[in-house]
């Protein structure tokens, strides 16, 4: 038989329990709701073709991407930069390949000096053929650089 202190602990174990699985049902269904949310908020015909970080040395060319689109296709995407300080830059570019060529011709050149509050924008463009993506630090301290680039079609 229990005294009445282990019943009302054993009530209170109950309860505490019970409180417990209603929160963690309401947090997974918060989750899955929020998961369904996003996969429909993505274009089903987009594909992420580079989602890394690359913290290379100075001067040094790391390709971020390198990719063949056999069907025109948009390539978008950005870098994230922001940790640059004063005296940082970099260069970003991105080479596309034409039939007629052997070597790629540069689509998109631009340097970005630091300090940086927002993230480096790829411009949607639409591509065909091999497509290389290049990012160069230029001066400053090597810093880690987050990218993401897609393409859809």
């Amino acid at each position: 038989m229990w005294t009445p202190t282990q019943a009302i602990r054993g009530w209170v174990r109950r309860q505490a329990e019970l409180s417990l699985n209603g929160q963690f049902d309401q947090v997974r269904k918060d989750a899955e709701r929020e998961l369904r949310r996003a996969l429909q908020m993505w274009p089903a015909d987009a594909v992420i073709l580079g989602d890394d970080m690359v913290a290379g040395k100075l001067s040094a060319e790391n390709v971020l991407v390198e990719h063949t689109f056999r069907k025109p296709t948009i390539l978008g995407g950005y870098l994230d930069a922001t940790s640059f300080l004063p005296g940082d830059s970099c260069a970003v570019t991105v080479f596309v390949e034409f039939a007629e060529k052997e070597e790629l011709s540069a689509l998109y050149d631009d340097i970005y000096t630091g300090p940086m509050k927002d993230c480096i924008s790829l411009h949607e463009q639409p591509v065909l053929g091999r497509v290389k993506i290049v990012y160069t630090q230029l001066l400053g301290m090597p810093k880690p650089v987050f990218y993401r680039f897609y393409g859809r079609k």
